[in-house]
């Protein structure tokens, strides 16, 4: 990715950052400034797509919980962020390893009402269905290939962020869980070839491609919105399976290249 006039065009800049497919390195007059690696990356990446759907105003105003299910890289990084845009008093972090979800909960404990400077309780549980019941949030990070968010436990309001599988066999939501829901994508393209979330449903007729509301392009130019204020009642869903533009407003925003 380069800063000034060293990219012809958005395009290229584009091109630029989908063709390294190990690090990405971010220039400025011809000087390497920054090198991020591939795994750090995609914690850039996916912290800038939370921010990008806090703006579109998905969840409502009202929210003290949170539901993190999984434990793995993105997770700390996930509940960081929503805790930081949201008024969130509460986490609660469910994961197939029990002993995971303990350790993350017990260091967030320490570091996350540090980092906030507010009160903010973080506890692992072992009841996924109750807590998906009871959060007003819900993160799902996972490489699951089974539903791990039932729309069954869905309540009305929430709001349910899927930013972990990435192929059309991987899914972290079942078919009542999109029907349910107004649902948002980062990238139309890739959703629709991607993310199982959305080709498996779209497969077995649950819903077609008019129920996708719209994508992040759609919703930062205003062509489409978000959760209207004060509705407290409409469940949203918003998938994600990552796309180079977010690549490219994460190291922006990383390093301060504009």
């Amino acid at each position: 990715m380069f800063a000034g006039s060293r990219a012809s065009s958005p395009d290229a800049a584009v091109a630029a950052i989908a063709g390294l497919r190990s690090d990405l390195r971010v220039f400025s007059n011809d000087q390497v400034i920054a090198n991020f690696g591939r795994n750090a990356f995609a914690y850039f990446r996916q912290i800038s797509v939370v921010l990008s759907t806090t703006t579109a105003s998905f969840s409502f105003l009202l929210v003290a919980t949170l539901l993190m299910i999984g434990t793995g890289a993105l997770a700390p990084h996930l509940i960081r962020v929503h805790a930081k845009v949201r008024p969130i008093e509460r986490v609660a972090i469910w994961g197939r390893n029990a002993a995971k979800a303990e350790s993350l909960a017990a260091e967030l404990s320490m570091s996350l009402p540090t980092a906030l400077g507010r009160k903010v309780e973080v506890r692992a549980v072992a009841d996924r269905r109750s807590a998906l019941a009871d959060a007003d949030i819900i993160s799902c990070a996972t490489l699951s290939r089974t539903p791990l968010v039932e729309g069954e436990g869905l309540r009305a309001g929430q709001h349910v962020d899927l930013v972990g599988a990435y192929t059309p066999e991987m899914r972290e939501s079942d078919d009542k869980a999109v029907w349910r829901a107004r649902v948002y994508v980062d990238t139309r393209a890739g959703a629709l070839k991607e993310a199982g979330d959305i080709v498996l449903p779209l497969r077995n007729g649950t819903i077609d491609e008019d129920d996708l509301i719209a994508d992040l392009y759609e919703l930062s130019r205003g062509q489409q919105t978000g959760r209207l204020a004060g509705d407290a009642t409409t469940i949203t869903l918003f998938k994600s399976v990552g796309a180079a533009l977010e690549d490219l407003a994460a190291a922006e925003l990383a390093v301060g290249v504009s």
